[in-house]
């Protein structure tokens, strides 16, 4: 386990060019010490980024605001602290921010663990649909028809129900993250931040549209837990810190009557480790920390289980 010497502010914000209707993405990561952007397709919704200094890489945000002022007056449509994921469902495309986090703990060294406490989901609109429908009939897509009213009843209300899905799904004091340190697996971890224990990773699927432009490093990785961590005294008065983790697993959860026994993945239902940190603080720079961890895991094990419901 290596030391924090200490992280970058991180922001994220979205702007919108009136004259285009372009989407883009300005993200200021916390573990880089530069600014990407990340232009949206209006056609498809995918994400795009090359990589190349001056044009999507900049190394402040004022460079990157001036390079998309080139291309006419923009507005800025939202701001938060972190980009969480990216998906697109039917003609929307949801970004996903997180505006305010706490750190609910600071582990040995100088690892801080951050809660999510306000996130919020921003809905992009896309024109996939105009543009098959308009080039099936040889003609340009008309400028004043919403995207929505190319599709069917079903279709809408098939993408009404998924993007419900997504965009209500409880995230806020229920997840946690840590940048500069593993904490998918238990203390101390070995492996980078970006190699995580991947079945405790929540917004997995939600940030693959980042690795797949190579900016993956970008999206915090969320796990589903809880993170906290206190400061007492011993009987002599000496200080020390005692945090809980706990992470609960993605890839078997469910109610209780659902999620039993073990999976096609063989994973058991509604898995949680947790694992109890205790150590002193030693006040000389780059002293030994003493500390003491106890972990265990709980899960429902059965191989069968069958229940009727009625």
């Amino acid at each position: 386990m290596y030391a924090n010497r200490g992280g970058l502010d991180a922001s994220v914000t979205l702007v919108r060019i009136l004259s285009t209707d372009q989407y883009f993405i300005l993200i200021k990561p916390s573990v880089r010490r530069h600014v990407v952007i990340v232009s949206i397709d209006r056609v498809s919704g995918a994400l795009q980024h090359t990589g190349t200094y001056g044009k999507d890489v900049f190394l402040i945000e004022a460079q990157a605001l001036d390079h998309l002022k080139t291309g006419g007056p923009l507005e800025v449509v939202a701001t938060g602290k972190h980009v969480l994921g990216y998906v697109v469902i039917g003609p929307m495309g949801l970004l996903l921010l997180a505006e305010k986090t706490r750190v609910s703990a600071t582990l040995p060294g100088n690892h801080q663990i951050k809660t999510l406490v306000t996130t919020r989901w921003h809905k992009i609109p896309l024109q996939l649909w105009l543009q098959l429908q308009a080039s099936a009939a040889g003609t340009l897509p008309p400028q004043d028809v919403p995207p929505e009213a190319y599709f069917t009843q079903a279709q809408r209300e098939e993408h009404a129900r998924g993007v419900d899905k997504v965009t209500t799904f409880p995230l806020d004091g229920a997840h946690y993250f840590c940048d500069t340190m593993d904490v998918s697996r238990p203390f101390p971890s070995e492996r980078p931040p970006m190699q995580p224990s991947w079945e405790f990773v929540w917004n997995h699927w939600l940030t693959a549209s980042f690795r797949s432009v190579r900016l993956g490093h970008v999206c915090p990785l969320l796990l589903q837990g809880l993170c906290e961590e206190r400061q007492l005294n011993d009987f002599d008065g000496s200080r020390y810190h005692i945090a809980h983790v706990s992470r609960r697993g993605r890839l078997h959860v469910g109610p209780r009557y659902k999620a039993r026994g073990l999976n096609d993945c063989a994973e058991p239902g509604n898995e949680i480790e947790c694992e109890l940190l205790v150590w002193r603080p030693n006040p000389k720079e780059g002293a030994p920390v003493p500390w003491s961890r106890y972990a265990w895991r709980r899960g429902s094990v059965p191989l069968w289980w069958g229940v009727q419901m009625r």
